[in-house]
């Protein structure tokens, strides 16, 4: 029989913390599983831009979904675009672009090789529109927790809460409401549209390490609930006639640091002389986001408005590290080609707070100053974006009849790597998706990948930065940057 597959993705997950302690069920599984030690997320690291390079194996340069929020001329407002407000993203997809991600897609691929993709999100609208990107068009079931407007035609909202009850209200942790979604996907979705492909996409531990500390008490017993539903999955694969054709993929789509500090991006450019606000005004020359990572955009791209700021910020000791579309005007900026994300919505300059290795109070390695999140400081939450090795590394398995068992295999993968290993086990072509197929993890597969490894660096004044390349068959994954501090 042709296989099946049940992607199960636990949002901000760090590997390190699927134990036989907090995730029985999955450190379990884990162990018969072909598992990718050195599994790597996007730039910036953020859940919208890695639910869309899931959904399309490419990276942000190439899908267009450049970071969480960034600034969209069309909506007509001078705001930062919110890729979490269903209604901007209907109006700037139906109205603007046509199409708001800008690659080939997982859905389109399998529909034409006659396979059925259905995605079920408990986490933001832009979740749930992004792992499924076409599927409207297509006529895919994509399930939102966030409501019908969020939800495709075929995922029948209404007809869920008249079947099961209305969701429940968003808590901290999120537990409930990824409970819920998970009962639909195995009890309503699952039995009646028996897709070929059919991801699950659960909201925690992410809202509690952000909320309560990455690694607290209350994340570490919203990790154990969602253990619980893995293990859920698991049963309910064991039950179907065709367990054995039934591949199962973990995934987590970024990790998490501990939050500490908070900068104060845009009253620091402000009091430095710059016009600068989060959205354009007649008096404002820069659109800032800044969370741990960020975005400058600057009024007509003047390049001498991109020169003034870049020339200002490696100055700052609380910048990590600084990138540009054009690195004659950021000296001391690495080029936003090495992250993979210089796209026409890419702004011209991209930065990152600054990171360190430190323990936080809960344990774990990695701590991030904050902008204008508003998470908890001080290290009582934890934040995510940028390129630290805590942030990149995620979690990555793939287990069943198609794949190896019991394997830690050690050669970069990455999230884009997912659609076309997916594709390739159904013998379906991945072209336009800049992922490779993960043949190392294939049970007839004997070879092991060729591993490069590079390293570039940066500076201007007292300011130095390094970021590390790995490269696999000509794709690039990126192992980890910062600042250089003596």
């Amino acid at each position: 029989m042709s296989p099946r597959f049940l992607i199960v993705g636990f949002d901000a997950l760090r590997p390190e913390l699927a134990t036989p302690e907090h995730a029985p069920n999955l450190a379990r599984w884990l162990s018969s599983a072909a598992r990718l030690q050195n599994a790597r997320s996007v730039f910036p690291s953020e859940t919208k831009v890695a639910m869309a390079s899931i959904a399309t194996g490419g990276w942000p340069g190439a899908h267009g979904i450049v970071a969480n929020g960034y600034y969209e001329p069309r909506t007509g407002d001078g705001k930062l675009f919110d890729t979490g407000n269903v209604a901007q993203l209907a109006a700037v997809t139906e109205a603007a672009h046509g199409a708001l991600v800008t690659a080939p897609t997982l859905g389109g691929p399998l529909k034409a090789g006659g396979k059925r993709y259905l995605t079920v999100s408990t986490g933001t609208a832009g979740n749930a529109r992004f792992l499924n990107p076409r599927a409207r068009e297509q006529g895919l079931v994509a399930y939102s927790i966030m409501g019908d407007a969020a939800s495709s035609a075929e995922a029948n909202f209404e007809g869920c809460v008249a079947k099961f009850g209305p969701p429940p209200p968003a808590s901290v942790p999120n537990t409930a409401r990824c409970q819920y979604g998970a009962r639909l996907f195995l009890e309503h979705f699952l039995p009646q549209h028996q897709p070929d492909v059919g991801l699950l996409w659960l909201s925690e531990p992410d809202i509690s390490f952000h909320y309560r500390g990455v690694g607290s008490p209350e994340s570490l017993e919203a990790l154990r609930a969602m253990d619980e539903i893995f293990g859920d999955v698991l049963v309910w694969r064991d039950a179907q006639p065709d367990a054995a054709d039934i591949q199962i993929i973990a995934l987590s789509d970024h990790g998490q640091v501990a939050v500490k500090g908070r900068i104060d991006v845009i009253g620091a450019m402000q009091a430095a002389g710059f016009r600068a606000a989060d959205h354009y005004r007649d008096d404002v020359d820069y659109v800032v986001l800044a969370s741990s990572s960020g975005n400058i955009w600057v009024r007509d791209d003047d390049p001498k408005l991109i020169q003034a700021m870049a020339d200002w910020l490696v100055k700052q000791d609380w910048l990590g590290m600084l990138f540009a579309r054009d690195t004659a005007l950021a000296p001391g900026a690495l080029p936003l080609d090495l992250v993979q994300n210089n796209h026409p919505r890419t702004p011209p300059l991209c930065f990152i707070l600054g990171t360190d290795d430190q323990v936080s109070r809960f344990g774990l390695p990695g701590r991030s100053y904050v902008g204008a999140d508003p998470m908890p400081d001080n290290e009582t939450g934890g934040v995510h974006g940028g390129l630290h090795p805590a942030e990149l590394s995620t979690l990555l398995a793939f287990g069943g009849s198609v794949f190896k068992q019991g394997v830690a295999l050690s050669a970069p993968a990455g999230l884009v790597d997912i659609a076309p290993t997916i594709l390739a086990a159904y013998g379906l072509s991945s072209d336009g998706m800049q992922g490779r197929a993960l043949s190392e993890t294939f049970a007839r597969s004997k070879s092991m990948p060729d591993v490069q490894f590079k390293r570039f660096s940066a500076a201007s004044g007292n300011f130095r930065q390094t970021l590390q390349i790995s490269e696999v068959d000509g794709r690039q994954y990126i192992e980890g940057g910062g600042r250089v501090t003596e």
